[in-house]
């Protein structure tokens, strides 16, 4: 008997306790990422939903403060022109902005004796949600029916464009028959800067975005206008709020602009700043290179950030845009005459 009850309680201590089958904690486990999943999609929804209600709010106060005319454009930011000639320059404003980023460009040209035309691109200048409905092909349109009304009483026109403005103008250029005499770009968008990236580049974060924020097509950026003088920065209206399909149009700009210097035959100045946060200044730099004619200047502005429009030294600017229109406003060739075939 007891070496029976002995066998017994070795028999009962023995028996395996209740242990999970693989296929249990597989499944709690799969069951534990989707809940967790689940929570981050939730809360990311969620942060996105409010975030785009923050925007939009901040956005209706914003537009609250400012006059508008007739037309629904902010006081202030229409187009204007200044100055007579036999040269017209037509000036295009970059993303964000307006004629107003020529207040002092364009007087100080004038002196000089040219015809200066301050176009407001469409979109831009009204309520954001509005501006956010416009692609680039209607700015094609309007730079096209600008440079038309200005040949009609002027003997050349030369474009002056800043930013997402001289990006349209490279479209221009390539799309259509143009009349132009000759281009300046100031600070030209290329591509665009990572510098304000964190980690990644600025079209990564804008394609993420894009994918992933369901509610926010609007988004308020952190950072002001790029300008190292800061008297000018508080004179003028920043616009903070940038819709996401402007920034697609700026970068499909970019990408057909992207290798086509080359076949580009007008006289070209193009001013850079070596500290420039916004646009990529070395690959502005490279695409001068390339650029298809050897009538070409270019020109660093040291103390200027992006805004080289209204930044420090702008008069050196003004003074560099005169002369290059001058001394091609005197030459005889025709307009659509390559220079070199010209000489």
């Amino acid at each position: 008997m007891g070496s029976m009850e002995g066998a017994e309680t070795s028999n009962t201590t023995t028996t395996p306790s209740a242990v999970p089958a693989p296929k249990s904690r597989f499944r709690r486990f799969l069951k534990f990422l989707f809940k967790t999943g689940l929570l981050v999609v939730v809360i990311w929804l969620a942060g996105d939903f409010i975030y785009s209600r923050v925007v939009l709010y901040k956005l209706g106060r914003y537009e609250q403060s400012f006059q508008w005319d007739a037309n629904g454009v902010r006081a202030g930011q229409g187009a204007f022109e200044v100055g007579e000639g036999e040269t017209a320059l037509l000036l295009v404003h970059g993303i964000n902005f307006s004629p107003v980023a020529y207040q002092k460009l364009a007087p100080e040209l004038a002196q000089s004796g040219f015809k200066c035309r301050a176009m407001r691109l469409p979109g831009f200048g009204l309520h954001v949600r509005e501006y956010e409905q416009y692609e680039y092909p209607v700015w094609l349109d309007a730079i096209d029916h600008e440079v038309k009304n200005l040949s009609a009483n002027h003997n050349r026109v030369i474009i002056v464009a800043h930013s997402l403005g001289a990006a349209v103008a490279l479209r221009y250029l390539a799309e259509r028959n143009s009349n132009i005499f000759a281009i300046v770009l100031l600070a030209p968008a290329i591509e665009v800067s990572d510098q304000r990236s964190p980690v990644f580049s600025t079209r990564f974060w804008h394609e993420f975005s894009k994918r992933t924020l369901l509610f926010t097509e609007i988004v308020l950026s952190p950072f002001p206008y790029d300008m190292n003088d800061p008297g000018a920065l508080t004179t003028i209206p920043q616009l903070q709020f940038t819709p996401s399909g402007i920034v697609d149009q700026t970068f499909s700009m970019i990408d057909q602009n992207r290798g086509q210097a080359s076949q580009f035959q007008v006289p070209l100045l193009m001013i850079l700043s070596p500290t420039d946060q916004v646009i990529d200044s070395p690959a502005a730099e490279a695409y001068f290179k390339a650029w298809g004619t050897s009538d070409k200047r270019l020109i660093w502005q040291e103390r200027a950030a992006h805004m080289i429009p209204l930044d420090y030294d702008w008069e050196l600017a003004a003074a560099a845009i005169a002369e290059f229109a001058q001394a091609h406003s005197a030459a005889e060739n025709l307009p659509k005459v390559p220079h070199d075939s010209a000489k």
